[in-house]
């Protein structure tokens, strides 16, 4: 077998494995579960094969294990990285066990496991059913042993995925620089929008992608009659961004041209986008536009990528601040409350370290931005003196909103995470009009909460509210 052989068993192996991990950060309990597909069966099998010419061919492998040498195969590199990190987590969770030899025998014993059960499964039984089991336990000593135990692996597992994440948010912005060239390479001639003569006596309104959906759908006559009417009242103008191409091109190919015909029609072709630091009206060729979309397809894969990951990172690195958590039911309940009694938050360690809720959050701050502190979300505002100041801040402080989970997404819905991205960017160039039109409840709240922030005027409307701009 040659090494050309072994980098596509690599490629195919590390597919499958960082599906299995993904699964396993959702459910660990999928750390068995997955084992008896035949996805996994197949990792096996090329994990082996691999594994039997790695052991027979050092020097070869080393030429695509080194990045500096010519046949250096990333696939292969990180399937050794990932695997790595696999077994050192299932050697700790070992560790434990032998730790904790006497509460793990009377553990079995007491449910009915057999002796030579393998450790995976009992592992995931009793984190899985942790509550169940700690209620049933009779004896206090048990119950504390067993606190004890499922601590342990708890943190081991979050320190497993907090290093897989880690990996795999690096690898991303590798990824992200390799896309840099396409910035340079391209030359943008926008035809700018007079903003005057567009907007006297006119109200701006930007659309979202599940309204210019609704638009399309031949069901939702009332609504594409009443954004026509009002287009032809000549009192309101409607406008769009580069990701509502983005995303019609992803809902569905089949109709991505009357997708685009139907934008066209209510838009004039007139779209926000960035142009010299600033955020402007402009118009381009449509197929000029589309083109350079999917030319940046992969890069914004990789950005919601990111933006998953991160997820993922923040619900293993910080378990104190998860949707379920005491504090961030507040946190959703009333925002502006919250940070307005911020200094109570002195009052709540979160660790043994004596760490406060409040230095968790000025530390989390600090690590995102310098443009705007804990001061600034207790006033309620936040400074911006540049048009592309607010793109910034509007990104940042998502990104802190995402950490203390203001109106996210559930940690388990992949999709909507990966989504959440292009909601950012939408906010990032809507708060130019007046008008947000979006039937997105979640984006709505944060966005209302983002816009009051930086003082934005920009009023967020649903489709049903449309027949009161009349």
């Amino acid at each position: 077998m040659e090494i050309d052989h072994i980098k596509i068993l690599s490629k195919s192996a590390l597919v499958i494995l960082t599906e299995y991990i993904d699964l396993i950060s959702s459910d660990l309990y999928n750390l068995i579960d997955y084992m008896h597909t035949d996805k996994y069966k197949t990792y096996c099998d090329l994990s082996k094969i691999i594994a039997d010419f790695t052991k027979d061919n050092i020097d070869k492998i080393k030429e695509i294990n080194l990045p500096i040498n010519n046949k250096f195969s990333v696939h292969y590199y990180d399937l050794c990285i990932i695997s790595s990190k696999l077994n050192d987590f299932k050697m700790k969770c070992e560790t434990v066990i032998k730790d904790n030899e006497s509460f793990y025998s009377k553990f079995l014993n007491s449910f009915g496991f057999n002796s030579n059960v393998p450790m995976e499964i009992v592992i995931c039984s009793l984190y899985k059913n942790y509550s169940f089991i700690h209620s049933v336990l009779k004896d206090d000593d048990m119950r504390n042993e067993l606190t004890k135990f499922f601590s342990s692996i708890e943190a081991n597992y979050n320190c497993f995925m907090v290093e897989y994440f880690s990996y795999k948010k690096t690898q991303s912005f590798d990824d992200v620089s390799s896309y840099a060239s396409l910035a340079v390479g391209q030359r943008i001639e926008y035809e700018q929008v007079d903003a005057e003569n567009l907007l006297h006596n006119k109200k701006v309104v930007y659309i979202d992608q599940n309204i210019i959906s609704e638009y399309c759908s031949a069901k939702n006559k009332k609504l594409r009659s009443l954004l026509n009417s009002l287009k032809e009242k000549g009192e309101y103008v409607f406008v769009f961004s580069p990701y509502l191409v983005e995303d019609g091109i992803k809902m569905d190919y089949v109709y991505f041209n009357l997708y685009l015909a139907q934008v066209l029609k209510l838009t004039n072709g007139i779209f926000i986008s960035k142009v010299d630091n600033e955020i402007c009206y402009v118009k381009e060729d449509f197929d000029t536009l589309v083109s350079r979309v999917i030319e940046w397809l992969p890069a914004t894969s990789v950005a919601e990528n990111i933006k998953y990951y991160e997820a993922k990172l923040n619900y293993f690195s910080y378990p104190f601040v998860r949707k379920d958590s005491r504090i961030v039911s507040k946190i959703n309940e009333d925002i502006s409350g919250f940070f307005m009694d911020i200094e109570s938050t002195k009052n709540i360690i979160i660790n043994d370290r004596n760490v406060s809720f409040f230095d968790f959050l000025q530390s989390v701050l600090w690590n995102i931005t310098n443009q705007f502190d804990l001061e600034d979300m207790k006033a309620g505002r936040i400074r911006v003196d540049k048009d592309y100041d607010y793109v910034e801040i509007i990104e940042r402080v998502s990104k802190f909103l995402d950490v203390i989970n203001y109106k996210t997404e559930r940690i388990r819905d992949k999709k909507k995470i990966l989504s959440s991205y292009q909601d950012v960017q939408h906010l990032a160039h809507a708060w130019k009009a007046d008008y947000f039109l979006t039937n997105d409840d979640r984006l709505i709240e944060r966005g209302s909460y983002i816009y009051g922030l930086l003082g934005v005027k920009t009023k967020f409307i649903k489709d049903n509210e449309l027949a009161d701009l009349k």
